[in-house]
């Protein structure tokens, strides 16, 4: 066996012993009273192994990278993390993709509770908002591309999403 495969399962076998503790002690009755759907086994071991790690301390990593499969459900995965991150009290959430034909699909799911494939039980569950608002009763998701992002950060117009957002 080569030392990558050994690096790979030692790494596998690490995470899963971490997933295991951690799962034993966290309550995830978030996930029945707030998704529309019930997620799969290796969809809750991915959020499961996602919190895990947000809430380890460490002085710098707060970006992850979900390797999963065309039709796997990351877009629920999303949702999931949406509404773990509600229960952990943040309310603000920008959603960054390359194209605008994902902004569209993710405001079908997230946003659009008129959709079939709308997936929070609650219609009111996310607000979409192109400014964050100063009183939030819930949760404000800003959906933009990088591009679009960029040029309202470095214009500076009024009324325009600010890097102070």
């Amino acid at each position: 066996m080569s030392s990558d495969f050994k690096n790979i399962n030692a790494a596998t076998a690490f995470m899963e012993q971490g997933i295991l503790a951690f799962a034993s002690d966290y309550n995830f009755d978030f996930i029945e009273k707030d998704m529309a759907l019930t997620p799969r086994e290796y969809q809750m071991n991915a959020l499961k192994n996602f919190i895990s790690l947000f809430e380890t301390p460490r002085e710098s990593q707060r970006e992850y990278a979900f390797n999963m499969a065309t039709g796997s459900g990351k877009t629920n995965l999303m949702a999931m993390i949406i509404s773990y991150m509600k229960k952990a009290g943040y309310q603000r959430i920008i959603f960054l993709a390359h194209s605008d034909n994902i902004i569209n699909k993710t405001r079908l799911n997230v946003v659009d509770s008129s959709s079939g494939k709308f997936l929070f039980k609650n219609e009111d569950f996310v607000d979409e908002v192109d400014n964050f608002s100063s009183h939030i009763n819930g949760v404000e998701i800003h959906l933009t591309t990088i591009q679009k992002l960029h040029l309202a950060i470095c214009s500076g117009r009024e009324n325009s999403f600010s890097i102070g957002d």
